[in-house]
């Protein structure tokens, strides 16, 4: 393989290798502000260099393929999209410039200036003529990738499209932030409209002439493939989507048709930031494995898993892909506590669904999200009570006993695995026996009920304050079924308890009267057995009387822990050590797996 590698200046590149366009392989837009203000920053410095320097912004891959229906050769872009997306959008800039300064003058010759540079600009840089079925035609000089070319081409012809992806939101705040920093300075300082254009001119002058890049073109498709699989685009690496993207395109290169779906199925993968789609692969990854993904090397382990053995690798790329793509609607539901199923004819309550977000936003366990992807495939019923035994487990293991996570991915992931190929069929009571096995070893019924009155102190925190909040309200969903004394525990679905919603009431007042202060008590006034719950309304009007007073109010509660604290007569040290006991009574039934 040989490369020609000369050192062009951008207008070089665009007048004498176009048309360049983006291949299905490659990311959208992903330049934020850190990499378009560098940018900014070279073209500033090189205005100012004295004598006139040329700067080295990076390399442009291309290969060089024969173009169907037109005379000219098309240049598909393995690496340096971003730099050219952002020239682009910088010559764009220019010539809006030049819009303003014409539309402002009363002067026909600087009119008609701005219109001649204008039309120069546009020839040499965003279009050229060719010949397509016979007919000249104006065609783009480049061409981005299907889901970002719409918004692309209408931002170049002067529309305000509107984002509706991450890569066009980037795009658009590229533009503004290169127009506001290089365009309208020059606009706006107060210099006259020939002096304006000239400096203009001068700014383009500079992006065209003075900056540089290695330029390596090559006719090897293959090749590009595995150089796109290695280059960076300046400083803002490859992510494991990118290359997979790449790597699974460069599979099917020979299946147009399989090609064309996987292409649209990475579109909607990678709608979203890096991060996320990075926070996915690790979900998905474990939940289809049974392993959990490495920190390093995302891309490579997912290549090693799946991407490397020739039997029947189409086929599996495929599969691969479209299983991506159909989890990531669910992931994308569960990683914001939203329930992953339609809202038809659904099995479960808003109680059950109330679950979900407690379990991913209070309580926050992300150790549990590929157990949760993966336990979609069993159904909306078992999949509720997928997450009624996690929530608990959670709350016990982790959030009461501070057990560290690490022994919970084996368990989680292999049983993950497991959903996956059992599907409906698959039985709770294997990931539940495994779950009490780590409860008996860490988390035991004294250790639990020692930390749940040590951990669950009323204090200044809100995120402690909304875990014993989600204590009280989950006890008080089953308090009706111990209370009944039902051997198999079942909560009262009826009522949703909205954490944000409901407030933490002192029985004992946090604000006492000192006339009226109980020093036993006083000690244990932010102690678990001293709280209960009450409606944001009630709590205010309420205020701190003596017990005699608060427990008329109590009884007309609709939370049962409330309600029944009208059957003391008293509040005294007797009556909260009572309370202490009803309290680990509900824990350890509510609790237990």
């Amino acid at each position: 393989m040989s490369f020609n590698i000369p050192s062009p200046s951008f207008s070089q590149v665009f007048q004498n290798s176009f048309p360049f366009y983006v291949p299905k392989y490659q990311r959208g837009y992903a330049w934020e502000r850190e990499e378009v203000d560098d940018f900014i920053k070279d073209i500033r410095a090189l205005i100012t260099s004295t004598p006139a320097e040329t700067h080295f912004m990076g390399g442009l891959v291309h290969v060089s393929l024969p173009a169907a229906n037109v005379v000219s050769r098309n240049h598909e872009i393995v690496d340096g999209q971003q730099r050219m997306v952002t020239f682009s959008l910088a010559i764009l800039a220019i010539l809006n410039g030049l819009g303003q300064i014409s539309e402002s003058s009363i002067s026909p010759d600087t009119k008609n200036l701005c219109t001649v540079h204008a039309e120069q600009i546009r020839e040499a840089f965003l279009e050229y003529r060719d010949i397509v079925g016979g007919q000249r035609v104006t065609l783009p000089k480049l061409t981005l990738s299907h889901t970002d070319n719409s918004f692309f081409r209408e931002l170049m012809n002067g529309k305000a499209p509107v984002p509706t992806r991450e890569s066009h939101t980037l795009i658009r705040a590229a533009y503004t932030l290169i127009e506001n920093e290089l365009v309208v300075p020059l606009l706006s300082a107060g210099l006259s409209e020939e002096d304006a254009l000239q400096r203009l001119l001068g700014l383009y002058r500079t992006l065209s002439e003075r900056c540089v890049v290695i330029h390596i073109v090559s006719r090897d498709r293959p090749e590009a493939y595995r150089l796109f699989s290695v280059l960076n685009d300046r400083g803002r690496s490859l992510s494991a989507g990118d290359l997979l993207r790449a790597r699974t395109l460069e599979i099917l290169e020979g299946d147009a048709s399989a090609q064309d779906t996987v292409e649209a199925f990475w579109d909607d993968i990678l709608d979203v930031n890096a991060d996320k789609t990075e926070k996915y692969l690790r979900t998905f990854f474990p939940s289809l494995t049974g392993s959990r993904a490495p920190s390093k090397d995302l891309y490579g382990t997912f290549k090693k898993e799946f991407l490397t053995e020739e039997a029947n690798l189409e086929e599996r790329t495929v599969a691969l892909v479209t299983s991506l793509a159909h989890d990531k609607t669910s992931f994308s539901s569960i990683i914001d506590g939203e329930w992953p199923f339609e809202p038809g004819n659904s099995d479960a309550t808003n109680w059950d669904k109330d679950r979900l977000h407690r379990l991913v936003n209070i309580l926050r366990h992300e150790a549990a999200h590929p157990l949760l992807l993966s336990a979609v495939y069993l159904g909306e019923r078992k999949f509720s009570e997928v997450v009624h035994l996690i929530e608990k487990f959670a709350f016990r293991y982790i959030t009461i006993c501070g057990a560290h996570p690490s022994p919970v991915y084996a368990p989680y992931n292999e049983e993950a695995l497991r959903m996956r190929s059992e599907g409906s069929a698959y039985s709770i009571a294997s990931l539940q026996a495994r779950l009490a096995t780590l409860i008996n070893a860490r988390a035991s019924d004294t250790n639990f009920i020692e930390l749940l009155h040590a951990k669950l102190q009323y204090s200044d925190s809100s995120s402690n304050n909304r875990i014993i909040r989600h204590f009280l309200s989950t006890i008080e969903s089953y308090k009706r079924s111990v209370d009944r004394g039902d051997a198999r525990i079942t909560a009262n679905k009826m009522t949703v308890f909205d954490v944000m919603a409901t407030t933490i009431e002192h029985i004992y007042s946090r604000n006492t009267q000192a006339s009226l202060q109980n020093p036993e008590l006083e000690v244990f006034k932010n102690a678990l057995a001293n709280l209960t719950l009450m409606a944001a309304n009630d709590n205010s009007i309420l205020g701190s009387p003596p017990f005699p007073v608060k427990k008329l109010e109590y009884f007309k509660s609709e939370v049962g822990l409330t309600r029944d604290l009208n059957n003391y007569a008293d509040w005294t040290l007797m009556q909260l050590e009572d309370r202490v006991e009803v309290l680990n009574d509900l824990a350890l039934k509510v609790f237990g797996l």
